[in-house]
């Protein structure tokens, strides 16, 4: 079973993502685009694992102690591929505490420690709208970002997300929600 932790989005939100993806198709040759049922935020790539861990998985997850935050969408931007770009929008806290690292380390200790081996990289906040992009030559990302809604939300609970392949279509299943506790315990 392949699985990842994640933030989900609500619906409001989703659509205005999904709104932005479904434009920026309009204006590409080729890609393929997230589908709106898929569109959410990757803290954790877990991988392949035997189903007989998720109950360790839940448990790593509910050992966080950082406090629900905000977010916000902003910049467009595109990573430059052989065979096609990646789109993404760029994410940001609005308090800038610091909040979205510490939630991804405390998850990467707490699964570390649950006996499952994860890649470990750099936490680069972004949702991808589009991979193997080709644009149209008349598109100017410029233009078009100035176009996109101002978009935040509040992060109060991460999920545990089964990916895979069902008649061709990527689709993603929620099996859990950790709530963020209102309180980050204190250590003295």
């Amino acid at each position: 079973m392949r699985l990842f932790i994640a933030i989900d989005f609500p619906e409001d939100l989703k659509k205005k993502l999904y709104t932005t993806a479904k434009k920026l198709k309009v204006k590409a040759r080729q890609g393929n685009f997230t589908y709106f049922d898929n569109l959410h935020f990757t803290l954790v790539f877990i991988g392949e694992v035997n189903p007989g861990k998720i109950v360790r998985i839940k448990k790593a997850m509910d050992q966080v102690s950082v406090n629900p935050f905000t977010i916000s969408f902003q910049r467009l931007d595109h990573l430059k591929k052989h065979g096609g770009d990646i789109y993404w929008i760029g994410m940001r806290e609005l308090q800038d505490v610091r909040v979205l690292p510490e939630l991804y380390n405390q998850l990467c200790e707490f699964l570390d420690e649950a006996g499952c081996s994860i890649e470990k990289r750099k936490l680069k906040p972004h949702l991808t709208l589009g991979r193997n992009v080709t644009m149209l030559d008349s598109f100017d990302i410029a233009k078009f970002a100035t176009h996109i809604p101002k978009m935040q939300m509040m992060v109060d609970q991460v999920s545990l997300i089964k990916s895979e392949q069902i008649a061709g279509k990527l689709v993603y299943t929620k099996l859990y929600s950790s709530v963020l506790p209102k309180h980050k315990l204190v250590e003295s």
